[in-house]
């Protein structure tokens, strides 16, 4: 699992991240010390904005815990 802090890293910024999935800096912001995964809801938002980075992300990499690695 990629935690938080790794996608903010892998978007370069809290900024980048808010801008690439739409939400407001202060929400990337209050996950930045977290170690819990991300909030669902934001998972197909950061899956879609990272090939436009160069960053390849899948609901399994954000969130094992709901979407299950195929057998």
């Amino acid at each position: 699992m990629i935690t938080r802090k790794q996608i903010i890293e892998l978007f370069g910024s809290q900024a980048e991240l808010a801008r690439a999935i739409g939400v407001t800096r202060a929400t990337v912001n209050t996950w930045r010390d977290s170690e819990k995964p991300i909030p669902a809801e934001y998972v197909g938002r950061v899956c879609k904005a990272a090939p436009s980075r160069g960053i390849i992300l899948t609901p399994v990499m954000l969130r094992p815990d709901l979407w299950p690695a195929p057998q």
